[in-house]
């Protein structure tokens, strides 16, 4: 067992650029929406798309080949090595249930973009339970369940990070990062 601290990561709007990629979705389809208009996790609400757009989203998530088509975010690859280097890291990703190939797709992706091998992957909607040290999150809801969990759990010293995003920013939520040198400095 290693005495490095273990963090786990989430996926979407860390590693992988979720939002950009339906942006483009729609935008094949006539719908022309911004990445930064997104200042809520439901990103259809808050696009205000019709029944149409919101169909063509779903059928994307579930098309084979969207999840392995997701770009890594710039300097992802290089943040994920630099963690690496200092700490355990897996990745805790929310499964999308409705596709059937979305899970086999993330796994492959994180291995290939990231690095990151399949035993260092847990698809569960129930981050809360999965001990660590460290959780970075861009959805508040589950960095403060994860928290609130490993407070009660295990111990005060660990800590849920809330990765910045305008979806975010109107959380309530102290500890932020917004690069990947935020996340070194709470780690050392």
């Amino acid at each position: 067992m290693s005495d490095r601290p273990v963090v786990l990561l989430d996926c979407d709007g860390i590693m992988a650029d979720f939002v950009g990629a339906c942006v483009r979705e729609l935008a094949s389809v006539g719908v022309h929406v911004r990445a930064e208009d997104v200042d809520r996790y439901d990103m259809m609400s808050a696009w205000k798309l019709t029944h149409g757009a919101r169909e063509t989203l779903l059928a994307a998530w579930n098309r084979p080949g969207f999840c392995s088509s997701l770009a890594p975010y710039p300097g992802a690859r290089e943040g994920v090595d630099a963690l690496r280097e200092i700490a355990e890291v897996y990745v805790v990703t929310t499964p999308m249930w409705s596709s059937l190939t979305w899970m086999r797709e993330r796994t492959d992706w994180l291995e290939s973009r990231m690095g990151i091998p399949n035993h260092r992957v847990v698809h569960t909607e129930a981050k809360h339970v999965i001990d660590g040290d460290l959780l970075v999150d861009d959805n508040d809801r589950n960095v403060c369940a994860w928290s609130e969990e490993a407070l009660r759990r295990y111990r005060a010293t660990y800590q849920g990070i809330l990765w910045s995003r305008p979806w975010n920013d109107h959380a309530r939520w102290d500890l932020r990062a917004s690069c990947w040198d935020d996340v070194m400095a709470v780690l050392r």
